[in-house]
């Protein structure tokens, strides 16, 4: 080879030398975005399972809390019913009054709903259990004044002229009484609602700290399945269809979570 063409193939060297450079390092600065962007992700989903768990926890915690302070209103609500009928005399009325019981709000992790976690299970669900947490608080709120209001009114009974009679007073005051324990008696049950959706997403979302992308590809992912028509794969990803599909799946171990979680508050002293 003459001493030209070595003089030009170092030449053209040069050339693509200085071309390829810059763009080189545009796809490897490209590639470390992409690669840290995914490694980001990859932390804000796993700290966003990680508060799930540490939310539902102090949630489910809460629920429980607040059904036996109302199971223990309840009864004494029942025992001054029974006082206020076994009271007897033409002129003794029956006035003595229970303080409600001193419930807390319910802890709601309002920032949840807007958390990424990868999973449209834990996502509905968690929107679910916020929404109805949120109502159960304002509905304590409203119990707590309906019974000042209830018992005030039957104080107030007291200032009318003329009077009711004591019989008939001790008779509408035991039967407001049975009325509200009847109604503290039905919201106890929408607190176990409560429970249940918070223990679904508790026992789900520790599968997910475990095995994040195999759980999700099990329940709600489509890679390796076969589908007949759109139609059917489209009816495998509507997210009721995920849910009954996992809360199926989880029955068991949410059956277990909650007769252990029962056993463990029976010894809770209120």
């Amino acid at each position: 080879m003459s001493h030209e063409w070595i003089i030009k193939i170092d030449h053209w060297q040069t050339l693509i030398g200085a071309a390829l450079g810059p763009f080189l390092a545009i796809i490897l600065s490209g590639i470390g975005f992409w690669v840290g962007s995914k490694y980001k992700a990859w932390k804000d989903k796993k700290e966003a399972i990680r508060l799930v768990e540490v939310s539902m926890t102090q949630t489910i915690n809460n629920l429980f809390s607040t059904r036996k302070k109302l199971e223990n209103f309840i009864q004494r609500l029942k025992e001054l019913a029974i006082d206020a009928r076994a009271t007897t005399g033409d002129t003794t009325y029956f006035l003595e009054r229970i303080n409600y019981p001193a419930v807390t709000e319910i802890f709601l992790n309002k920032d949840l709903p807007n958390l990424k976690f990868g999973s449209t299970y834990l996502h509905n669900q968690v929107m679910f259990a916020n929404s109805g947490i949120k109502e159960l608080n304002s509905w304590l709120v409203k119990m707590e004044k309906d019974f000042d209001s209830m018992t005030s009114k039957n104080e107030f009974l007291m200032l009318l002229t003329p009077r009711p009679t004591a019989h008939d007073q001790r008779t509408g005051y035991a039967e407001n009484l049975d009325l509200f324990a009847s109604a503290v008696g039905d919201f106890v049950k929408n607190i176990m609602g409560g429970v249940q959706i918070a223990s679904q997403i508790k026992v789900y979302n520790f599968r997910l700290m475990k095995k994040r992308m195999m759980t999700i590809m099990r329940y709600e992912g489509t890679a390796f399945r076969y589908f007949k028509t759109r139609e059917d794969l489209n009816k495998y990803l509507e997210w009721s269809n995920i849910i009954n599909r996992v809360n199926k799946a989880t029955e068991a171990d949410v059956k277990k979570f909650l007769a252990d979680a029962e056993e463990g508050f029976k010894a809770m002293k209120i």
